[in-house]
């Protein structure tokens, strides 16, 4: 049964202001935009394959400082006690300095996609962010694991980000069978697992509360499979 909460574009037809200011106030008013074809299966597929490369050659745990190192790097959490709130996954944060960033070069066009969509939905011109002195758009990959990949609820300030952006790498029934995004919109438990496909850009009020449920809990934990989302917050 189609969610009334839930409103579907296709990026492919989005060329007017007047279409991204469509999003930006259904957005605000608390309905969850899914843009499809946002990118092709083909490219995220492609995408995926040189991730998961460049984590297998990569496989330490790093752990800098995200708002300033100038390097890539893979940071694992599996309910870490310092966090207040529980979940598990890998995230790839990524940052564009330095030439020889493998993980930026693998990255770049598919973030840069995002910034620009971003900036039209919100009428802004934020660029990435390179020190916690800027504020700026900080890339991360979220690689929630099959055996229990999961992000608890949570919620973010408002401001300055407005908007959230998570576009779906992976494909539902495929790669991961359960796993979906979840909303809290007044009374409502809002589930976009049907709608958010692989290469679809999900777009929700920033201060929704939401989370990520459980991927095939009842599995193996296992790192080498799972669901991929690419993020873009403001910080």
């Amino acid at each position: 049964m189609k969610n009334n909460l839930i409103k579907l574009f296709d990026y492919s037809s989005l060329n007017s202001v007047n279409e991204f200011k469509e999003i930006e106030k259904l957005v605000l008013n608390n309905n969850i935009c899914i843009v499809s074809n946002f990118i092709s299966e083909a490219d995220a597929n492609s995408l995926l394959n040189k991730i998961k490369l460049f984590r297998n050659k990569n496989i330490e745990n790093y752990n800098y400082d995200r708002l300033n190192s100038k390097k890539s790097f893979i940071r694992r959490d599996i309910n870490p006690i310092h966090s207040t709130t529980k979940h598990t996954f890998d995230s790839y944060c990524i940052t564009f300095q330095r030439s020889d960033d493998e993980l930026g070069l693998i990255t770049f066009d598919i973030f840069k996609k995002m910034k620009s969509f971003y900036n039209r939905i919100v009428g802004a011109d934020y660029d990435f962010g390179f020190s916690d002195k800027i504020i700026g758009l900080r890339p991360q990959i979220i690689h929630y694991p099959v055996g229990g990949g999961y992000f608890d609820w949570h919620q973010h300030k408002l401001n300055p980000q407005k908007v959230g952006l998570i576009l779906n790498l992976s494909n539902p029934n495929i790669d991961y069978k359960s796993g979906s995004t979840m909303f809290k919109i007044d009374n409502n438990e809002v589930n976009i697992y049907n709608e958010h496909r692989q290469g679809s850009l999900a777009l929700f009020k920033y201060d929704l509360v939401h989370k990520v449920t459980d991927v095939e809990k009842n599995q193996p934990l296992d790192f080498n499979k799972g669901r991929y989302s690419a993020i873009i917050p403001l910080m």
